[in-house]
């Protein structure tokens, strides 16, 4: 079952990478495109495809815009400076 992936906020600050993949996560690359996305460039998937592990495995939240600060849900009278 295909779950659908936040987008990518335009007002995220971006840092831009270059990356040289092994052939088989190319091809894995290709395949999650052909499934999620046909026609997505392949950099929009890699960015879709890792930020989906990345909040999976507790790396980032789902509606991490990039900027630092508290979480509302995480602010409290104790952190109220």
């Amino acid at each position: 079952m295909k779950s659908k992936q936040p987008a990518m906020p335009n007002t995220v600050d971006t840092v831009s990478l270059t990356v040289a993949l092994p052939a088989n996560l190319a091809a894995a690359l290709d395949r999650f495109i052909a499934q999620e996305g046909p026609g997505m460039p392949r950099d929009r998937a890699l960015v879709r495809a890792f930020g989906a592990w990345a909040v999976q495995n507790g790396f980032a939240h789902r509606d991490d815009d990039g900027q630092e600060g508290k979480r509302p849900e995480d602010l409290n009278a104790t952190n109220d400076d």
